[in-house]
């Protein structure tokens, strides 16, 4: 019992960052036992095989014992990837619940924290450098043999035009 206690004085006692969201690099990086408390990897190592189960698997173990002051890189992948290729706010939560996951209310404020810190500007330039660039809305409304505007049709459509710039040599 008193080891026990150790390893979980030890991951409260350890300092993470949480003032940021993790990137890619700190996901994969933290696959080599740097973010995980040496007492949680020998232990996990005499249970678990796999070197990429165990980092897995002791991160679930710091989120869920400091759950509103860590955010687990490869919990945050796993729901933020989640996210993108399902899109299912059900399947993110019940991760969550099981411990697999961050929250599905915690990747909507990553979305949104992505989209407020940057910029359109700086997006286009890191992406389209050297492109003159030109966005394009237009809706089309049609009331096929309608009289009182029910059942009339409706469409609109935004685009977004890149070209080269043209050089004056």
């Amino acid at each position: 019992m008193c080891r026990l206690q150790l390893k979980r004085e030890e991951i409260r006692e350890r300092v993470y960052d949480c003032k940021s969201y993790p990137t890619n690099e700190d996901i994969t990086s933290c696959l080599n036992n740097s973010w995980v408390p040496h007492h949680l990897q020998i232990f996990l190592k005499h249970i678990v095989v796999s070197e990429v189960k165990q980092n897995s698997i002791s991160q679930a173990i710091i989120q869920a014992s400091r759950p509103r002051s860590v955010i687990a890189p490869v919990m945050f992948g796993v729901g933020v990837e989640m996210d993108h290729v399902f899109g299912s706010k059900w399947l993110i939560n019940e991760l969550s619940h099981l411990g697999f996951s961050i929250s599905y209310d915690e990747v909507v404020r990553y979305k949104q924290s992505v989209i407020q810190s940057e910029t359109l500007e700086n997006l286009l330039s890191e992406y389209f450098p050297g492109t003159f660039t030109q966005w394009v809305g237009d809706n089309v409304d049609h009331n096929v043999l309608s009289l009182d505007g029910q059942g009339s049709f409706r469409y609109g459509n935004y685009s977004c035009f890149l070209s080269k710039k043209y050089s004056t040599t």
